[in-house]
């Protein structure tokens, strides 16, 4: 899958071997137009996962584009989109 600034999609988080794991996460790769634009960023939001990764080494494994990144209004129309693109990223690792 090729990568490109302006990436919101799904894909797989695969954790270190120390710490095993493989979970469905909506990825966001590039700035945050809806707030300053400015700072570029890899987000990965993992599904049914509960823990905090912060500081440790995972690999991202992209499987599908959803979309380009949007500014919204307003942050209320941010998280109804990012709501949307995790039932999307849900709906594409259970196939």
């Amino acid at each position: 899958y090729e990568i490109s600034l302006g990436l919101v999609g799904s894909g797989m988080c695969i954790r270190d071997s120390a710490g095993g794991g493989r979970y469905a996460a909506a990825v966001n790769v590039g700035e945050q137009p809806t707030f300053d634009g400015a700072t570029f960023r890899v987000e990965a939001h993992l599904l049914d996962f509960a823990g905090d990764l912060r500081g440790q080494a995972v690999t991202l494994e992209f499987v599908e584009h959803l979309r380009g990144q949007v500014r919204f209004a307003g942050v209320a129309e941010l998280v109804a989109q990012l709501r949307e693109d995790v039932a999307a990223t849900a709906a594409i690792v259970a196939r």
